[in-house]
């Protein structure tokens, strides 16, 4: 049985994998901040503002899943707002590093996760590919720290994967959560112009996309984690669809958004297309590349 450390196993995404991979015969561990006793698997505390590091965890661990940041859309941009969304991304992944440097044994794999905000919050008619240079916004610079984080451990010759994840459909949280909550009310209408793109994944796949990359010694380096794209304005049809939503309110406007959301607002308004040739042409294949199919499927 191989054990696996997961970092952010209490999202969206972290909840999703561990019971999957439980399912699949995996031991699993989570680094927390706060023990959970009925929790199916084992807890080890760590703590970025102390130093504290329960270094226990990292014994005979095969693989470790980093997943741990702050929310980035859900709350205001302030200065110690933006310092948390950067520091639970980078500064985590390296307390694991000098943890592991330190460890008598060292995994096998490290996996971890990004975002295809790395392109930078613009809409332009090119398809973003792994190969593309960051963009220069506060995301896209948290995302290339990121990243760089992740890839030092190659250093200790850990195989090292990390995908940079579109908009992840789920019905337990997110976006389209909050979406599906607004079409059953009959209020959900495009933002903006609705022509921004949304590259998306359902959050099924993006499980399976990770255990694939755990189970296949050939995927190291950066995947774009994204099964399509899609306008916010076929969204929102797609959605208001299955509520049978017939009568649409009017957009809502963009100086609306931006005084609701501030800085925020570019990753709402703008968005552009992003490849997911190189995850295929590994051999990944998705469950889930048709919007409707996969919207339907959290409505009914």
């Amino acid at each position: 049985m191989k054990k696996i450390l997961i970092t952010g196993g209490t999202g969206l995404l972290g909840k999703a994998l561990i019971k999957k991979l439980l399912q699949r015969g995996y031991e699993v561990r989570v680094l927390t901040r706060t023990k959970r006793k009925d929790s199916p698997y084992q807890s080890y505390l760590w703590n970025l503002e102390s130093g504290e590091f329960d270094i226990t965890c990292l014994e005979s661990v095969d693989a470790i899943i980093h997943l741990a940041g702050a929310g980035v859309i859900d709350q205001k941009w302030t200065k110690n707002y933006k310092q948390e969304i950067l520091d639970s991304r980078v500064k985590s992944a390296n307390m694991l590093f000098e943890a592991i440097k330190k460890s008598e044994t060292k995994p096998e794999v490290f996996i971890s996760t990004s975002g295809v905000g790395y392109y930078g919050a613009v809409s332009v008619k090119k398809t973003f590919e792994e190969n593309d240079a960051a963009g220069n916004d506060f995301v896209a610079t948290v995302c290339k720290q990121w990243e760089q984080a992740a890839i030092q451990f190659e250093t200790l010759n850990i195989r090292t994967a990390i995908f940079r994840t579109g908009v992840v459909l789920s019905k337990d949280g997110g976006a389209l959560l909050k979406m599906m909550k607004l079409a059953r009310m009959k209020l959900l209408s495009n933002l903006g112009s609705g022509t921004q793109i949304i590259p998306w994944i359902g959050v099924n796949d993006w499980v399976n996309a990770t255990i694939f990359s755990l189970e296949n010694p050939q995927m190291k380096g950066i995947y774009n984690s994204v099964a399509a794209n899609v306008t916010n304005q076929e969204m929102t049809k797609q959605i208001n669809k299955c509520y049978n939503n017939r009568f649409l309110l009017p957009s809502v406007p963009k100086f609306m958004i931006r005084l609701l959301f501030g800085e925020r607002a570019n990753l709402i308004l703008e968005g552009s297309k992003v490849s997911n040739n190189k995850l295929l042409q590994a051999g990944f294949e998705f469950e889930n590349k048709e919007l409707e199919e996969v919207i339907r499927n959290f409505t009914n």
